[in-house]
């Protein structure tokens, strides 16, 4: 099953830049910035680690990418670590940083030249989501959201969409709508995390809202600290749904891989996609992400290839991305399951 998710395309939603940086990336950016930081050497970039742990390496490679040049590496190597893991299609997401050393719109260009600088020696296809940190105030948003929308009218097959994120308990979702509204108008899709802590007043205002997709949904039925009535909301809604299992089950918000709602939404035909998340912080690749599913839940190499290629409708890119990531899952399919119809 290893080398079948490593053949599989897959299409990733879900991964934060800064949590993606793998050893060897962190490691780059220190030699060339002429930094020593033993936390990287001692850090074990696997499953066994603890969550304070985890979290260490955020502030580790937030450090390391403050500089135009630094998150353009930052991001070249991480697009082909992803397409050597056969991603076919990935929605990269990170919050623009401002200091000293460069402005918001810089951040999300060193983005944008990375992915345009590797799209002749990668097979992967990229887009950009900015990411709004709840932790932060409207008017940090909104100065996002302005540089999004002054970088997406220039590249507007690259940056395509908002990410709502950031510790869920702080920040109020309300306070951002009118910022997100714009964005939305301004045709940007918005994918929001929910539902990442029990709050289920806070989790139907997202769903009335309705994002494009939703990220974890942990917390969504009387089974896990839920609502009966949320859970119903969530399955009408049929807003997808990025799932990370390495990641729950990592920060403690699931208590073991059999334990993850992944089950729940596949069983209801919950549109859903696999993701990493944060594949350096947390070890896994997206891969492995499908191979844990697989040997978790017992699914066939036939249902791994429908969710990946489910997923395509998911994406926020345009209509003949859609195609062409659809022709090559259909390729794929024909080549290796002649008995699927």
């Amino acid at each position: 099953m290893e080398t079948f998710c490593k053949n599989l395309p897959k299409i990733e939603l879900h991964a934060h830049l800064n949590g993606s940086l793998s050893e060897s990336t962190l490691k780059q950016l220190q030699r060339i910035k002429n930094v020593d930081n033993d936390d990287i050497s001692n850090f074990k970039f696997d499953h066994s680690k603890s969550t304070s742990e985890c979290f260490a390496v955020f502030k580790i490679a937030q450090a390391l990418t403050d500089t135009p040049d630094a998150v353009k590496l930052a991001t070249s190597l991480t697009l082909q670590e992803f397409n050597d893991d056969g991603v076919l299609y990935m929605e990269l997401r990170s919050t623009p940083r401002r200091n000293p050393k460069m402005t918001k719109v810089q951040y999300i260009q060193s983005m944008v030249d990375a992915i345009i600088d590797t799209s002749n020696l990668i097979e992967m296809k990229t887009c950009v989501l900015t990411s709004i940190d709840r932790r932060n105030t409207v008017e940090e948003a909104e100065e996002t959201i302005i540089a999004t929308i002054e970088m997406a009218k220039k590249y507007p097959h690259i940056i395509v969409g908002i990410d709502f994120s950031g510790d869920p308990h702080i920040g109020i979702f309300g306070d951002f709508t009118k910022i997100l509204d714009t964005s939305r108008c301004a045709g940007l899709k918005v994918t929001v995390h929910a539902a990442e802590i029990p709050n289920e007043k806070e989790t139907l205002e997202i769903l009335e809202w309705k994002p494009d997709r939703l990220g974890h949904v942990t917390y969504n039925s009387e089974r896990n600290a839920g609502s009966k009535h949320l859970w119903n909301a969530i399955l009408k809604s049929q807003i997808p749904i990025e799932l990370c299992l390495t990641s729950n089950v990592k920060c403690g918000t699931v208590k073991s891989y059999a334990d993850h709602h992944f089950k729940q939404f596949f069983e209801a035909k919950h549109p859903i996609s696999l993701a990493t998340d944060d594949k350096g912080v947390f070890g896994s690749t997206l891969s492995e992400e499908y191979d844990i599913c697989a040997k978790t839940f017992d699914l066939s190499e036939e249902q791994l290839w429908n969710i990946s290629y489910n997923a395509i409708s998911q994406i926020f890119a345009n209509d003949d991305i859609k195609q062409n990531l659809s022709s090559k899952l259909i390729e794929f399919k024909n080549n290796n399951f002649k008995s699927m119809t």
